[in-house]
Protein backbone atom coordinates (compact mmCIF):
# COMPACT_ATOMS: atom_id res chain seq x y z
CA UNK A 1 0.00 0.00 0.00
CA UNK A 2 2.78 2.48 0.96
CA UNK A 3 4.59 1.78 -2.33
CA UNK A 4 1.47 2.68 -4.33
CA UNK A 5 1.06 5.94 -2.37
CA UNK A 6 4.72 6.84 -3.01
CA UNK A 7 4.31 6.19 -6.73
CA UNK A 8 1.24 8.43 -6.83
CA UNK A 9 3.14 11.27 -5.14
CA UNK A 10 6.20 10.94 -7.40
CA UNK A 11 4.08 10.77 -10.55
CA UNK A 12 3.08 14.39 -10.03
CA UNK A 13 6.66 15.52 -10.70
CA UNK A 14 6.65 14.46 -14.37
CA UNK A 15 5.54 17.99 -15.28
CA UNK A 16 4.64 21.20 -13.50
CA UNK A 17 0.84 21.25 -13.64
CA UNK A 18 -1.07 24.21 -15.00
CA UNK A 19 -3.59 25.49 -12.45
CA UNK A 20 -6.38 27.83 -13.50
CA UNK A 21 -8.93 30.05 -11.76
CA UNK A 22 -11.33 32.72 -12.93
CA UNK A 23 -8.62 35.38 -13.37
CA UNK A 24 -5.33 33.50 -13.18
CA UNK A 25 -3.20 30.81 -14.78
CA UNK A 26 -0.41 29.25 -12.72
CA UNK A 27 2.10 27.60 -15.04
CA UNK A 28 5.82 26.80 -15.38
CA UNK A 29 8.21 29.70 -16.04
CA UNK A 30 9.58 30.08 -19.57
CA UNK A 31 12.40 32.19 -20.99
CA UNK A 32 9.94 34.81 -22.29
CA UNK A 33 8.86 35.45 -18.69
CA UNK A 34 12.30 36.65 -17.59
CA UNK A 35 11.99 40.36 -18.45
CA UNK A 36 8.46 40.94 -17.09
CA UNK A 37 9.28 38.88 -14.00
CA UNK A 38 12.45 40.84 -13.25
CA UNK A 39 10.60 44.13 -13.84
CA UNK A 40 8.38 43.60 -10.79
CA UNK A 41 10.67 41.31 -8.79
CA UNK A 42 13.43 43.94 -8.50
CA UNK A 43 10.94 46.38 -6.92
CA UNK A 44 12.23 47.03 -3.38
CA UNK A 45 8.69 46.91 -1.99
CA UNK A 46 8.21 43.42 -3.46
CA UNK A 47 11.56 42.27 -2.03
CA UNK A 48 11.01 43.92 1.35
CA UNK A 49 10.13 40.69 3.19
CA UNK A 50 11.89 38.10 1.04
CA UNK A 51 15.30 37.97 2.70
CA UNK A 52 18.46 37.69 0.58
CA UNK A 53 17.59 36.36 -2.89
CA UNK A 54 19.91 35.97 -5.87
CA UNK A 55 18.93 38.22 -8.78
CA UNK A 56 20.11 37.16 -12.27
CA UNK A 57 22.41 39.81 -13.76
CA UNK A 58 22.27 38.78 -17.43
CA UNK A 59 19.91 37.00 -19.78
CA UNK A 60 22.17 33.92 -19.70
CA UNK A 61 22.06 33.92 -15.88
CA UNK A 62 18.29 34.28 -16.05
CA UNK A 63 17.92 31.36 -18.46
CA UNK A 64 19.99 29.16 -16.15
CA UNK A 65 17.85 30.38 -13.28
CA UNK A 66 14.63 29.39 -15.13
CA UNK A 67 16.12 25.97 -15.96
CA UNK A 68 16.99 25.53 -12.29
CA UNK A 69 13.49 26.53 -11.16
CA UNK A 70 11.87 23.95 -13.41
CA UNK A 71 14.56 21.33 -12.76
CA UNK A 72 14.03 21.50 -9.00
CA UNK A 73 10.60 20.05 -9.66
CA UNK A 74 11.08 17.73 -12.62
CA UNK A 75 14.54 16.32 -11.82
CA UNK A 76 15.07 16.81 -8.10
CA UNK A 77 11.42 16.57 -6.95
CA UNK A 78 12.10 19.36 -4.44
CA UNK A 79 9.59 22.10 -5.21
CA UNK A 80 6.83 23.15 -7.61
CA UNK A 81 7.35 26.72 -8.84
CA UNK A 82 4.56 28.48 -10.69
CA UNK A 83 4.54 31.69 -12.68
CA UNK A 84 1.32 33.60 -11.97
CA UNK A 85 -0.17 34.92 -15.20
CA UNK A 86 -3.08 37.34 -15.51
CA UNK A 87 -5.43 35.37 -17.72
CA UNK A 88 -6.94 38.24 -19.74
CA UNK A 89 -3.66 39.84 -20.79
CA UNK A 90 -1.05 37.09 -20.35
CA UNK A 91 0.91 39.44 -18.05
CA UNK A 92 3.38 37.85 -15.63
CA UNK A 93 2.40 39.15 -12.19
CA UNK A 94 3.83 36.83 -9.54
CA UNK A 95 5.17 33.53 -8.32
CA UNK A 96 4.12 30.69 -5.98
CA UNK A 97 6.24 27.81 -4.64
CA UNK A 98 5.22 24.60 -2.90
CA UNK A 99 8.14 22.49 -1.68
CA UNK A 100 10.37 21.38 1.14
CA UNK A 101 8.49 18.11 1.23
CA UNK A 102 8.81 16.01 4.38
CA UNK A 103 7.79 12.33 4.23
CA UNK A 104 5.55 13.14 1.25
CA UNK A 105 2.98 14.50 3.70
CA UNK A 106 4.11 18.04 4.56
CA UNK A 107 5.27 21.03 2.52
CA UNK A 108 5.91 24.77 2.73
CA UNK A 109 4.35 27.49 0.62
CA UNK A 110 5.86 30.82 -0.45
CA UNK A 111 4.71 33.54 -2.82
CA UNK A 112 5.08 37.10 -4.05
CA UNK A 113 3.20 39.43 -6.36
CA UNK A 114 3.79 42.52 -8.50
CA UNK A 115 3.08 45.65 -6.45
CA UNK A 116 0.65 46.86 -9.14
CA UNK A 117 -1.54 43.83 -8.31
CA UNK A 118 -1.65 44.17 -4.52
CA UNK A 119 -4.97 44.43 -2.64
CA UNK A 120 -7.09 42.84 -5.38
CA UNK A 121 -7.52 39.35 -3.90
CA UNK A 122 -5.15 37.91 -6.50
CA UNK A 123 -2.83 36.06 -4.15
CA UNK A 124 -5.80 34.63 -2.24
CA UNK A 125 -7.03 33.22 -5.56
CA UNK A 126 -3.60 31.86 -6.49
CA UNK A 127 -2.93 30.24 -3.12
CA UNK A 128 -6.33 28.52 -3.14
CA UNK A 129 -5.23 26.78 -6.35
CA UNK A 130 -1.91 25.73 -4.80
CA UNK A 131 -3.54 24.53 -1.57
CA UNK A 132 -6.09 22.48 -3.52
CA UNK A 133 -3.27 20.90 -5.54
CA UNK A 134 -1.30 20.15 -2.38
CA UNK A 135 -4.15 18.60 -0.45
CA UNK A 136 -6.16 16.96 -3.23
CA UNK A 137 -3.53 15.91 -5.77
CA UNK A 138 -0.45 15.38 -3.60
CA UNK A 139 -2.53 14.19 -0.64
CA UNK A 140 -0.52 16.32 1.78
CA UNK A 141 -1.48 16.35 5.46
CA UNK A 142 -0.01 19.76 6.32
CA UNK A 143 1.09 22.92 4.48
CA UNK A 144 3.05 25.56 6.36
CA UNK A 145 4.39 29.06 5.77
CA UNK A 146 7.09 31.16 7.43
CA UNK A 147 6.42 34.89 7.58
CA UNK A 148 8.35 37.81 9.04
CA UNK A 149 6.29 39.23 11.94
CA UNK A 150 6.30 42.70 10.38
CA UNK A 151 4.72 41.39 7.16
CA UNK A 152 1.18 42.10 8.33
CA UNK A 153 -0.41 41.79 4.86
CA UNK A 154 0.96 38.26 4.41
CA UNK A 155 -0.18 37.23 7.89
CA UNK A 156 -3.71 38.48 7.15
CA UNK A 157 -3.71 36.66 3.80
CA UNK A 158 -2.75 33.32 5.35
CA UNK A 159 -5.21 33.66 8.21
CA UNK A 160 -7.96 34.46 5.72
CA UNK A 161 -7.14 31.16 3.98
CA UNK A 162 -7.42 29.24 7.26
CA UNK A 163 -3.78 29.10 8.38
CA UNK A 164 -3.19 29.13 12.13
CA UNK A 165 -0.20 30.73 13.86
CA UNK A 166 1.90 28.18 15.74
CA UNK A 167 4.69 30.27 17.19
CA UNK A 168 7.87 32.23 16.65
CA UNK A 169 10.98 30.55 15.21
CA UNK A 170 14.00 32.45 16.52
CA UNK A 171 16.80 33.32 14.08
CA UNK A 172 15.47 30.97 11.40
CA UNK A 173 17.15 30.64 7.99
CA UNK A 174 14.99 32.88 5.81
CA UNK A 175 16.26 33.68 2.31
CA UNK A 176 19.86 32.87 3.30
CA UNK A 177 19.65 35.26 6.26
CA UNK A 178 18.66 34.65 9.87
CA UNK A 179 15.46 36.27 11.10
CA UNK A 180 12.79 35.66 13.70
CA UNK A 181 9.81 34.33 11.74
CA UNK A 182 6.27 33.26 12.53
CA UNK A 183 5.26 29.72 11.60
CA UNK A 184 1.71 29.20 10.34
CA UNK A 185 0.07 26.04 9.04
CA UNK A 186 -3.12 24.62 7.61
CA UNK A 187 -4.11 20.95 7.78
CA UNK A 188 -5.92 18.85 5.21
CA UNK A 189 -8.69 18.01 7.70
CA UNK A 190 -10.77 21.18 8.35
CA UNK A 191 -11.88 19.81 11.75
CA UNK A 192 -8.25 19.67 12.89
CA UNK A 193 -7.72 23.28 11.78
CA UNK A 194 -10.63 24.32 13.99
CA UNK A 195 -9.16 22.48 16.97
CA UNK A 196 -5.96 24.59 16.78
CA UNK A 197 -7.83 27.92 16.80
Amino acid sequence: MEMLENMKFNDHFKEIPVLESKRLILRPFGYDDIEPYMAFFTDRKVQQYLGSILIPKSREDAQRWIDNLNGRCLKSKLVFTWCIEWKDSGEVIGRCDLGGFIRKSMAEISYYLSRAMWNQGIMTEALKLVLDFGFQDLNLHRIQACVLPQNIASLHLLEKLGFQQEGLLRQYDYGNEFHDVLMLSILANPMQNDEIA
